[in-house]
């Protein structure tokens, strides 16, 4: 499930165009991505840490499963970044063509 939609977009005052928005959910999915990363890494020891650096060999399906089993409060993680993210987005809405 995307995390932008169009509709939600529309809300906080973003209005662009179908592949404009592909564009933008790309790049905040590229960068809820390196925030997930980051707050796992300053949460976890030194034995998860060594094996965050395989998950770019492993498959998406693979790379989440792993995740979800060796890092605790996940889905607590994933949802503070998503919220932070969206947050960001509304507040520079005006900047957003």
């Amino acid at each position: 499930m995307p995390i932008l939609t169009k509709e939600f977009l529309e809300q906080i005052g973003i209005y662009l165009d179908d592949e404009s928005i592909a564009k933008l959910s790309e790049s905040v999915e590229e960068e809820l991505y390196q925030r997930v990363i980051k707050e796992i890494i300053e949460l976890s020891d030194d034995d998860i840490i060594a094996e965050l650096s395989k998950l770019n060999d492993m498959s998406d399906s693979d790379a989440q499963s792993w995740l979800q089993a060796n890092v605790e409060d996940l889905d607590e993680i994933v949802n503070d970044e998503i919220a932070i993210l969206l947050g960001d987005l509304a507040e520079n809405a005006d900047n957003i063509r």
